[in-house]
């Protein structure tokens, strides 16, 4: 990638950041290019030089968390480490992108409201993508003991460990008493007995 490359790759990103962050304030409907322009000091024109058009930029927004939440798979399923020391530490890094990504996640919750039908197939095909991976984790917790679940019912546990994490969206703060590292450790905690009930604590 060349040096004009990488720095429009940037601006895209500081464009999207910037978008969600309005969208938060204002709405997916309720938000203009204008709005967005203006946030970054920029022309109108300039901002379509980047994206055709609103759907264009939030859909790529989309797409970036999506793969960033891969990204995050493929760094866990190269540690030197059990299923159960992969499973917690995928529960952090689930729970701490939700939290600081919040606003953008939200934008997935009704994606019909927003984006075609080819965009919302893209994004359910990464969502599967990932979905399967705490498959293969889940079965390979099975396999060296770590996990108290029955083979058969791995889609279900996996629905319900993705189920509980992203519940968070509905009622998680910033401004709780508690700061993400110490909120992580106790959504971990109990997240965790959902595959090892027999736990009373988790102190990773």
């Amino acid at each position: 990638m060349s040096l004009r490359e990488k720095k429009a790759a940037l601006k895209r990103e500081e464009i999207m950041e910037s978008a969600i962050a309005i969208i938060a304030e204002k709405g997916y409907h309720g938000t203009t290019m204008e709005d967005i322009a203006s946030r970054l000091l920029m022309t109108k024109g300039s901002l379509y030089y980047y994206f055709k058009n609103k759907q264009e930029l939030v859909f790529e927004s989309q797409i970036k968390l999506l793969n960033e939440s891969l990204g995050h798979f493929s760094f866990v399923e190269k540690m030197k480490a059990n299923a159960e020391e992969k499973l917690i530490k995928m529960i952090q890094l689930h729970t701490e992108h939700l939290v600081y990504n919040k606003a953008g996640f939200e934008l997935m919750i009704k994606p019909e409201e927003i984006f075609t039908e080819e965009q919302i197939n893209e994004i359910y095909r990464l969502q599967e993508k990932y979905a399967e991976k705490y498959d293969v984790l889940l079965k390979e917790g099975i396999k060296d003991g770590s996990f108290n679940i029955a083979e058969d019912e791995i889609k279900i546990v996996r629905n319900l460990l993705l189920g509980a994490l992203n519940w968070m969206m509905q009622w998680h703060s910033l401004e709780g008493k508690k700061n993400v590292e110490d909120f992580t450790k106790v959504i971990t905690k109990y997240v965790i007995r959902i595959v090892k009930p027999e736990l009373s604590s988790v102190t990773h």
